[in-house]
């Protein structure tokens, strides 16, 4: 990992342990990128929620639509057959006039 070397705690010539420390790098450049990486991160993912929200909602408000489509189709119907009815009573009234 390249880095700023920050502390050295060993020499050359000097013995060291498994597990020893030898040198101690600068690693405020690594924690920014990795804040900013996350922060990237955290702002795709409530971009996901959001944007699955809005899904679930125009779902939503398209089942309320087509709904409302098959009860206003359902009242044209009606209303046709209720139409049809008054033209034969219309007709029935215009012959017994005759």
């Amino acid at each position: 990992m390249p880095g700023t070397i920050v502390s050295l705690s060993v020499y050359p010539g000097d013995r060291v342990r498994r597990g020893q420390l030898l040198v101690r790098l600068d690693d405020r450049e690594y924690w920014a990128v990795a804040r900013a990486a996350d922060w990237n991160r955290q702002g795709r993912v409530s971009g996901a929620l959001t944007a699955e929200r809005e899904r679930e909602a125009a779902a939503a408000s398209w089942q309320q639509s087509e709904a409302e489509a098959t009860r206003s189709l359902t009242g044209v119907r009606v209303a046709q057959r209720e139409f049809a009815g008054s033209e034969a009573a219309v007709s029935e009234a215009r012959a017994s006039v005759e």
